[in-house]
Protein backbone atom coordinates (compact mmCIF):
# COMPACT_ATOMS: atom_id res chain seq x y z
CA UNK A 1 0.00 0.00 0.00
CA UNK A 2 1.81 3.02 -1.10
CA UNK A 3 2.13 6.56 1.56
CA UNK A 4 -0.51 8.42 0.10
CA UNK A 5 -3.08 5.87 0.56
CA UNK A 6 -2.23 4.78 4.03
CA UNK A 7 -2.71 8.98 4.45
CA UNK A 8 -6.01 8.68 3.52
CA UNK A 9 -7.25 5.93 5.38
CA UNK A 10 -5.82 7.29 8.23
CA UNK A 11 -7.43 11.00 7.47
CA UNK A 12 -10.91 9.16 7.47
CA UNK A 13 -10.49 7.22 10.05
CA UNK A 14 -9.54 10.14 12.55
CA UNK A 15 -12.79 11.86 11.71
CA UNK A 16 -10.72 14.20 9.33
CA UNK A 17 -13.03 14.64 5.91
CA UNK A 18 -16.52 15.33 5.32
CA UNK A 19 -17.28 11.71 5.90
CA UNK A 20 -20.28 11.37 8.92
CA UNK A 21 -19.31 8.29 11.03
CA UNK A 22 -23.17 7.68 11.67
CA UNK A 23 -23.42 7.80 7.59
CA UNK A 24 -20.52 4.77 7.86
CA UNK A 25 -22.46 2.87 10.86
CA UNK A 26 -25.01 0.47 10.23
CA UNK A 27 -28.72 1.18 10.60
CA UNK A 28 -29.48 1.31 14.48
CA UNK A 29 -32.24 -1.42 14.00
CA UNK A 30 -32.36 -4.42 11.79
CA UNK A 31 -34.67 -4.86 9.32
CA UNK A 32 -37.32 -6.95 10.18
CA UNK A 33 -40.83 -7.64 7.99
CA UNK A 34 -44.26 -8.09 8.60
CA UNK A 35 -47.00 -8.84 5.96
CA UNK A 36 -50.95 -7.95 7.18
CA UNK A 37 -54.10 -9.06 5.55
CA UNK A 38 -55.92 -6.28 6.56
CA UNK A 39 -59.13 -7.34 4.07
CA UNK A 40 -59.51 -10.53 6.36
CA UNK A 41 -59.03 -8.75 9.36
CA UNK A 42 -61.56 -6.10 8.80
CA UNK A 43 -63.84 -9.29 7.08
CA UNK A 44 -63.82 -11.33 10.00
CA UNK A 45 -63.07 -9.06 13.32
CA UNK A 46 -66.15 -9.49 15.75
CA UNK A 47 -66.70 -5.81 15.16
CA UNK A 48 -67.86 -6.31 11.55
CA UNK A 49 -70.03 -8.51 12.31
CA UNK A 50 -71.51 -6.53 14.86
CA UNK A 51 -71.66 -3.35 12.75
CA UNK A 52 -73.39 -5.59 9.45
CA UNK A 53 -75.80 -6.57 12.47
CA UNK A 54 -76.66 -2.69 14.07
CA UNK A 55 -76.88 -1.30 10.36
CA UNK A 56 -79.10 -4.10 8.66
CA UNK A 57 -81.17 -3.44 11.94
CA UNK A 58 -81.67 0.21 10.55
CA UNK A 59 -81.65 -0.68 7.42
CA UNK A 60 -84.69 -2.80 7.84
CA UNK A 61 -86.59 -0.17 10.21
CA UNK A 62 -86.23 2.70 7.48
CA UNK A 63 -87.58 -0.07 4.82
CA UNK A 64 -90.42 -0.20 6.93
CA UNK A 65 -91.18 3.38 6.94
CA UNK A 66 -90.82 3.10 3.36
CA UNK A 67 -93.14 0.92 3.11
CA UNK A 68 -95.47 3.04 5.42
CA UNK A 69 -95.01 6.10 2.91
CA UNK A 70 -95.76 4.51 0.17
CA UNK A 71 -98.90 2.98 1.67
CA UNK A 72 -100.16 6.76 2.54
CA UNK A 73 -99.36 8.15 -0.93
CA UNK A 74 -100.65 5.05 -2.55
CA UNK A 75 -103.99 5.70 -1.19
CA UNK A 76 -103.59 9.57 -1.37
CA UNK A 77 -102.87 9.37 -4.93
CA UNK A 78 -105.82 6.88 -5.25
CA UNK A 79 -108.04 9.88 -3.89
CA UNK A 80 -106.23 12.10 -5.98
CA UNK A 81 -107.83 10.44 -9.07
CA UNK A 82 -111.07 9.79 -7.63
CA UNK A 83 -111.17 13.52 -7.75
CA UNK A 84 -109.47 14.18 -11.31
CA UNK A 85 -112.11 11.79 -12.32
CA UNK A 86 -115.25 14.12 -10.67
CA UNK A 87 -113.50 17.06 -12.55
CA UNK A 88 -113.82 18.42 -8.91
CA UNK A 89 -112.28 21.89 -8.85
CA UNK A 90 -109.76 21.27 -5.69
CA UNK A 91 -108.09 18.80 -7.84
CA UNK A 92 -105.28 20.76 -9.29
CA UNK A 93 -104.77 21.97 -5.36
CA UNK A 94 -104.47 18.61 -4.17
CA UNK A 95 -102.24 17.60 -6.49
CA UNK A 96 -99.71 20.34 -5.97
CA UNK A 97 -99.88 18.86 -2.04
CA UNK A 98 -99.31 15.46 -3.08
CA UNK A 99 -96.52 16.06 -5.27
CA UNK A 100 -95.09 18.31 -2.49
CA UNK A 101 -95.56 15.51 -0.11
CA UNK A 102 -93.99 12.75 -2.83
CA UNK A 103 -91.02 15.19 -2.77
CA UNK A 104 -90.69 15.73 0.88
CA UNK A 105 -90.91 12.07 2.12
CA UNK A 106 -87.72 11.70 -1.12
CA UNK A 107 -85.94 14.09 0.48
CA UNK A 108 -86.33 12.58 4.28
CA UNK A 109 -85.62 9.07 3.35
CA UNK A 110 -82.97 10.10 0.90
CA UNK A 111 -81.31 12.01 3.96
CA UNK A 112 -81.86 9.35 6.37
CA UNK A 113 -80.07 6.85 3.88
CA UNK A 114 -77.08 8.94 3.58
CA UNK A 115 -76.92 9.34 7.51
CA UNK A 116 -77.56 6.01 7.57
CA UNK A 117 -74.20 4.98 5.02
CA UNK A 118 -72.00 7.54 6.74
CA UNK A 119 -72.75 6.20 10.45
CA UNK A 120 -71.51 2.31 8.72
CA UNK A 121 -68.38 4.23 7.25
CA UNK A 122 -67.28 6.13 10.42
CA UNK A 123 -67.56 3.23 12.55
CA UNK A 124 -65.40 1.19 9.76
CA UNK A 125 -63.32 3.90 9.72
CA UNK A 126 -62.39 3.84 13.71
CA UNK A 127 -62.29 -0.08 13.60
CA UNK A 128 -59.21 0.62 10.78
CA UNK A 129 -57.76 3.25 13.39
CA UNK A 130 -57.66 0.96 15.83
CA UNK A 131 -56.35 -1.78 13.75
CA UNK A 132 -53.12 0.31 12.65
CA UNK A 133 -53.05 0.96 16.74
CA UNK A 134 -52.49 -2.56 17.13
CA UNK A 135 -50.21 -2.75 14.20
CA UNK A 136 -47.82 0.10 15.82
CA UNK A 137 -48.03 -1.01 19.60
CA UNK A 138 -47.26 -5.33 17.58
CA UNK A 139 -43.98 -3.60 15.11
CA UNK A 140 -42.93 -1.49 18.40
CA UNK A 141 -42.94 -4.28 20.85
CA UNK A 142 -41.59 -7.17 18.12
CA UNK A 143 -39.03 -4.84 16.29
CA UNK A 144 -40.70 -4.91 12.47
CA UNK A 145 -39.56 -1.97 10.83
CA UNK A 146 -41.92 -2.46 7.81
CA UNK A 147 -45.12 -3.81 7.73
CA UNK A 148 -46.82 -4.25 4.22
CA UNK A 149 -50.22 -5.35 2.76
CA UNK A 150 -50.83 -8.89 2.10
CA UNK A 151 -52.49 -8.18 -1.34
CA UNK A 152 -48.87 -6.64 -2.55
CA UNK A 153 -46.83 -9.73 -1.51
CA UNK A 154 -46.10 -11.99 -3.97
CA UNK A 155 -44.55 -14.80 -1.77
CA UNK A 156 -44.13 -15.25 1.73
CA UNK A 157 -43.13 -17.69 4.05
CA UNK A 158 -45.94 -18.24 6.80
CA UNK A 159 -43.57 -16.61 9.62
CA UNK A 160 -44.10 -13.17 8.11
CA UNK A 161 -47.87 -13.37 8.75
CA UNK A 162 -48.92 -11.35 11.90
CA UNK A 163 -52.73 -11.23 10.52
CA UNK A 164 -54.37 -13.87 13.33
CA UNK A 165 -52.17 -12.18 15.90
CA UNK A 166 -54.21 -8.85 15.11
CA UNK A 167 -57.37 -10.14 14.57
CA UNK A 168 -57.10 -11.41 18.18
CA UNK A 169 -56.08 -8.00 19.73
CA UNK A 170 -59.17 -6.37 18.03
CA UNK A 171 -61.77 -9.23 18.66
CA UNK A 172 -59.92 -8.33 22.42
CA UNK A 173 -60.25 -5.20 22.44
CA UNK A 174 -63.16 -3.72 20.05
CA UNK A 175 -65.93 -6.38 20.13
CA UNK A 176 -68.27 -3.49 19.28
CA UNK A 177 -68.45 -0.29 18.44
CA UNK A 178 -70.78 2.61 19.15
CA UNK A 179 -72.63 3.80 15.92
CA UNK A 180 -73.31 7.16 16.26
CA UNK A 181 -76.89 7.50 14.59
CA UNK A 182 -79.05 11.14 14.97
CA UNK A 183 -82.22 10.96 16.12
CA UNK A 184 -84.94 9.20 13.34
CA UNK A 185 -82.69 7.13 11.64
Amino acid sequence: MNAFLKTLIMFLIMGGGNVNSAELAPSPKPFKLAVLDIDRVIRDAAVNAYIQKTVEERRTALQKDVEGYEKELRAQETALKALQNKRDPSFEKEQKVFENKVTDVQKRLSGRTKILEQAFHDARSRVIQKIMTHVTELAESEGFTLVIPKNVVMYQEESYDITDRILARLDKDMPTIDIQFPEGV
